[in-house]
């Protein structure tokens, strides 16, 4: 390895290889992300492990944006699911309706929580999740999916990077589908501006 010198007279070095390539060890996070936690405006919107009653889909999580001079900029998903009860092998889906009616049953309201804890900054976010009666929340209209993915056992991160986008009075739930009665939960973080 050779060596490059600042040149700005600070005695700083950098390691490259022989290509003048850089030795370099970072971590990426978008520009919008780390400027949101840092001034308070990165979410967290909970669903906890709970199991399903039933194979069937349960729609457990409902996030309104009630901020009319920010939008939610939906940044990732995150499902857990343990395989099924019985097996222990087994998948799941997840979908994500688009402006979904508001629930009618089965439903109790969230606190959605700031990432950072140095924060007093509120969201301005409705959000409710199953209460874990029957399958699901029950919600008015018929909803639009907008995706259906398949999960796996275990943790499962969903990274959007700020799309969708929720301006004011949009909405979105999330359902899960597991292929066999089981314990799952999820998670969705975003940020506003």
């Amino acid at each position: 390895m050779t060596v490059i010198k600042d040149g700005g007279g600070t005695g700083k070095l950098v390691k490259v290889n022989d290509y003048n390539q850089l030795d370099v060890n970072s971590v990426s996070l978008a520009e919008p992300i780390y400027i949101a936690r840092e001034f308070g405006d990165y979410y967290t919107a909970n669903f906890p492990a709970t199991t399903s009653n039933s194979i069937n889909e349960h729609i457990v999580l409902w996030l309104r944006n009630d901020n009319a001079s920010k939008k939610i900029f939906i940044y990732n998903y995150i499902f857990g699911y343990n395989g099924g009860n019985t097996n222990h092998n087994r998948c799941m889906r997840f979908k994500v309706y688009r402006n979904p009616g508001v629930p009618t049953a089965n439903y109790t309201s969230v606190t959605i929580n700031s990432v950072n804890y140095t924060s007093t900054s509120i969201s301005n976010v409705t959000a409710y999740k199953w209460n874990g009666i029957g399958d699901g929340m029950t919600l008015t209209g018929s909803p639009v999916s907008a995706s259906d993915i398949i999960v796996g056992i275990g943790l499962t991160m969903y990274t959007t990077e700020g799309v969708p986008i929720l301006g004011y009075g949009n909405s979105i739930a999330i359902s899960l589908i597991p292929e066999e009665i089981g314990d799952f939960n999820t998670f969705v973080r975003f940020y506003m501006e």
